[in-house]
């Protein structure tokens, strides 16, 4: 089982993201989910997951910083976006992939191979972004 941790501060997206998980990936395990970036943090130290869903615009606390903040724990991140102008930055935090929420249907199964890809070693982990080095 594949252990994830999915933060999106919209209530309605974060049900749909995670019916796609549960309807789609079976070997997908939910383990938080979370509309508060601030409660999120704690559950990621303590859970220790093998990758985060992350929203990128939440209040206080964005994606890039909750994954910066928390990527020691977890440095296998796929974020989520209405805004696809987020694009370029998502990869330049060396994100495993980065998905519009208004087609997650069409983005999750790339992101979920991806994901087993790295997790199984036929591709490198992500790198931490150069400033982290």
């Amino acid at each position: 089982m594949i252990r994830v941790i999915v933060v999106d501060d919209k209530k309605e997206h974060l049900k749909k993201i995670l019916n796609a998980l549960n309807a789609y990936h079976l070997d997908i395990e939910v383990v938080g989910a979370f509309t508060d970036p601030f409660e999120a943090h704690p559950q990621i130290i303590h859970e220790q997951p093998d990758a985060l869903f992350l929203d990128i615009q939440m209040p206080g606390k964005d994606g890039f910083e909750l994954a910066a903040d928390t990527r020691h724990i977890c440095n296998r991140v796929i974020f989520l976006t209405c805004f696809m102008e987020h694009g370029p930055e998502s990869y330049k935090q060396n994100a495993i992939h980065f998905i519009d929420k208004d087609r997650i249907n069409d983005f999750l199964p790339d992101a979920i191979a991806k994901l087993k890809a790295i997790m199984t070693g036929a591709i490198p982990e992500p790198l931490l972004p150069a400033n982290d080095t």
